[in-house]
């Protein structure tokens, strides 16, 4: 949250996080880039303490347009809807581990 980066929801071994919501800013490509940098910092570590020399991350950045909405009464969590969530995930999964794809629009 240092960077205004908010986790959204884990799935699986997939993390999915936003910048430049729930409050706007200018610079929310430059911020997300420097997290997933960050991100990729730790592989050294979390090899250690996982004991897995295959430990690695794959990520993908999109910006563009969103519908958000809160889900579930008992434990309200934020959903992340539209083209720009999906074309994340698709850079992310087509990523080469280790490193980070960022879209054109971004």
């Amino acid at each position: 949250e240092n960077l205004g980066v908010y986790k959204v929801e884990t799935q699986g071994d997939g993390y999915q996080a936003i910048c430049g919501a729930p409050v706007a800013t200018d610079q929310h490509a430059e911020l997300m880039a420097e997290f997933a940098l960050k991100m990729l910092e730790t592989i050294p570590t979390m090899r250690s303490i996982f004991e897995r020399e295959d430990f690695d991350v794959r990520v993908g950045i999109n910006s563009g347009p969103i519908v958000t909405g809160v889900i579930r009464a008992d434990r309200p969590r934020w959903q992340l809807f539209g083209d720009t969530v999906n074309y994340a995930s698709r850079l992310e999964s087509t990523s080469i581990p280790g490193k980070i794809q960022v879209s054109r629009t971004t």
